[in-house]
């Protein structure tokens, strides 16, 4: 009969110059690969001392992430709370789906995402964290708020997408734009003033476009899935 060690139970690990001592269980459970794979790992005849993460002064060392982003994931791993996951913050639940898809823990990730997806993020968050961290669902949400309305979004945060990508959203916006103007008649006059052909309001000159509406909003979904489709298609197959 075989019995239990405590190398069995739990498992050293070192993360920026911090050392943990965790249970296994939470890791082999929800890690599909890294960590199973790890453990999984046969020690033969060993000396404790020789055993990758048994003791204190040779622990398992991670890198790809920080103390506090390896802390949060201990929280989700081992709540305290049997009511669900922990109170965590926005940033906190960011370091946790970081981790959880470097270390192929896909359950972990999508408790992540459903907590992050009831925080407020701003539209340039979406995208960045769509892309880094593979959520198709915030990477076209975000796309399509900025294509149908680009001031959603600051300079400052525009800059943080790269040219690229900015090129394409101001460029969707414009053939939303175009289209409608297409749809509706550019300006149509009544009396001697201009009024608009989409909200029929009086205008000074040019063309007022109404965001927010329905009708945008399909129309700058339709062209997110034309303009971004390498993107959307990386993200769903990240995602997988």
């Amino acid at each position: 009969m075989s019995t239990l060690s405590l190398t069995d139970l739990y498992a050293i690990i070192q993360v920026e110059g911090l050392v943990y001592h965790v249970c296994r269980y939470g890791f082999e459970t929800y890690s599909l690969s890294a960590f199973r794979d790890m453990f999984a790992l046969p020690q033969g005849s060993q000396e404790e001392s020789a055993v990758e993460g048994a003791t204190r002064e040779n622990p398992i060392k991670l890198s790809g992430c920080t103390t506090s982003e390896f802390q949060s994931l201990i929280q989700v791993l081992y709540p305290r709370q049997l009511s669900g996951p922990p109170a965590l913050t926005k940033e906190a639940w960011t370091g946790v789906l970081k981790v959880a898809r470097l270390w192929d823990m896909p359950a972990v990730a999508k408790v992540a995402i459903e907590k992050l997806s009831t925080m407020d993020l701003k539209p340039v968050e979406k995208i960045r964290l769509g892309k880094e961290y593979w959520v198709p669902t915030w990477l076209e949400e975000g796309y399509i708020t900025l294509v149908d309305d680009p001031s959603m979004a600051s300079k400052n945060e525009m800059e943080i997408l790269g040219w690229d990508t900015i090129y394409k959203i101001f460029l969707a916006s414009n053939q939303v734009t175009k289209r409608l103007e297409t749809d509706r008649g550019r300006l149509w006059d009544r009396v001697g003033k201009l009024y608009c052909g989409y909200c029929a309001q009086a205008q000074q000159g040019g063309y007022h476009r109404e965001v927010s509406n329905p009708q945008t909003v399909k129309l700058a979904g339709n062209k997110v899935v034309e303009v971004f489709e390498e993107d959307m298609k990386e993200s769903r197959d990240g995602a997988s």
